[in-house]
């Protein structure tokens, strides 16, 4: 699959199935530098089912995000990861469209995230969504490295 090309239109974004939360913590524990136990996987799965959703192509899971709903109104993104191989080919995109569509169904307007100050290649991936930085928080990783907080206000 190395730097090759797949069919977008093959990928299918939806809402995970519970059975299938251990296929996204092999993802999160593959590609993400944060550790996260197997029972915050759940816990995000059981507060909102709906913010929880994967990319799957030729049947297999290949990205995911994970959300929570902070209020009636604003989402937040807390864990967003396609596999290593799959990466650079347009699934992270459906993945966030497909969550954007999902907020504004349920009448959410905003959508925020934390995102490392050194993770430049998804600065550049929110920001060409929309989202900008709002704010930064010193220390938010377990390493120590600070993260933005990025925004998005969701258009109706």
């Amino acid at each position: 699959m190395e730097n090759e090309k797949i069919n977008t239109s093959k990928v299918i974004v939806r809402k995970i199935r519970q059975d299938e939360i251990p296929q996204a913590i092999k993802i999160a524990m593959d590609t993400l530098t944060e550790n996260y136990s197997y029972e915050i996987f759940y816990s995000i799965y059981n507060s909102w089912p709906e913010g929880f959703i994967v990319a799957e192509y030729e049947k297999n899971i290949v990205g995911f995000i994970a959300s929570s709903r902070q209020s009636i109104y604003e989402a937040r993104i807390l864990m967003f990861s396609v596999m290593d191989v799959f990466q650079n080919m347009g699934i992270g995109s459906l993945l966030l469209k497909k969550f954007e569509e999902i907020c504004k169904l349920n009448g959410i307007r905003a959508i925020r995230l934390e995102v490392r100050i050194s993770n430049k290649n998804a600065i550049i991936f929110y920001e060409k969504r929309g989202f900008i930085i709002i704010n930064l928080i010193n220390n938010y990783y377990s390493n120590g490295e600070a993260a933005y907080i990025m925004w998005k206000m969701l258009e109706n």
